[in-house]
């Protein structure tokens, strides 16, 4: 009965666990789609967003002044470890929920009368359509989204004759950007 108490915390102690990282992953979601869409804006009209994101920080910092080339690459880089750290909480939190459910077995198996699923058994069955469009949305478009983007301002800046300073580290870090969203919609179609 002891451990089968100790197990029991444990299991209450991972689904906290779970509850931070559900927290960080809709953070990162936020701040993600922000750079999105500064990212987008450098494809559609650099000068303007960069005279609109020096008007701010010049409002924050008296005579802090960025060149469009350093938001551009700084912009692409921050988008890259904000995407990484996006998706390796995605993956924790699916992975996460598998071993909830596999607590669950191990908690009830002993039990008839008291079987617990609230969290691992019933987020894997009982996914209601809403739940399966974000689960599609995080899985499918964002990644599609980001590879799309990523392609477009490499295709633009080559156009353009790469227009930043920095051209072997803008093509690193949209490679990376392209490479990494690969890799995750790969482990997360595929590797279930």
């Amino acid at each position: 009965m002891e451990s089968e108490n100790n197990y029991y915390d444990h299991y209450k102690d991972t689904w906290s666990l779970q509850q931070s990282y559900l927290s960080e992953r809709n953070k990162l979601t936020v701040s993600m789609l922000v750079l999105l869409v500064l990212v987008a804006g450098f494809i559609y009209d650099p000068a303007m967003l960069n005279e609109k994101i020096n008007i701010y920080l010049k409002s924050r910092v008296e005579g802090l002044v960025f060149d469009t080339n350093y938001l551009n690459t700084g912009l692409i880089f921050l988008l890259l470890w904000v995407m990484t750290r996006y998706y390796q909480a995605v993956i924790k939190i699916e992975r996460m929920y598998r071993y909830l459910k596999d607590c669950e077995t191990k908690l009830s198996a002993d039990n008839e009368k008291y079987i617990i699923n609230r969290e691992g058994a019933y987020y894997s069955k009982s996914k209601a359509w809403f739940t399966r469009v974000l689960n599609f949305c995080y899985v499918v478009l964002l990644p599609v989204a980001i590879i799309t983007i990523a392609i477009i301002k490499i295709i633009n800046e080559y156009k353009f004759g790469w227009t930043t300073n920095f051209k072997v580290a803008d093509f690193i870090g949209l490679g990376l950007i392209i490479l990494l969203s690969l890799l995750y919609i790969i482990n997360r179609w595929f590797k279930k």
